[in-house]
């Protein structure tokens, strides 16, 4: 919604898993970890199908969060994370600080 607002480019979402033609990514919540996602990728409706079914049955995203779930295609490039941390506060050293670079799945899209 935001990068919408802003008019930021973002990833096609996908409205209808029955629509999936290309490589997307299926972001929704961990069902037990709500802090953690229980992203997957499919490549067509039955891949959607197989994998959605699985983790349903392993435990792992329930059948409500996968009907809310964001389904974007895929976009090849960076999957990294650069964490900073800004101090409005600090007066002697540096206000910005580069706390760590990290992996992610979420998305590949730069930005």
């Amino acid at each position: 919604w935001i990068l919408e607002k802003a008019r930021l480019p973002a990833p096609e979402k996908i409205e209808d898993p029955k629509d999936i033609d290309g490589l997307v990514i299926v972001k929704l919540h961990h069902k037990v970890k709500k802090l953690e996602r229980g992203f997957f990728t499919a490549a067509s409706y039955k891949e959607y199908k197989t994998k959605s079914e699985a983790l349903l049955k392993q435990g792992v995203i329930s059948a409500r969060d996968l009907a809310k779930a964001r389904i974007e295609r895929y976009i090849i490039g960076p999957i990294f994370n650069f964490d900073f941390f800004y101090s409005p506060i600090e007066a002697q050293a540096e206000k910005l600080e580069l706390l760590g670079i990290d992996w992610r799945f979420e998305t590949s899209l730069d930005g």
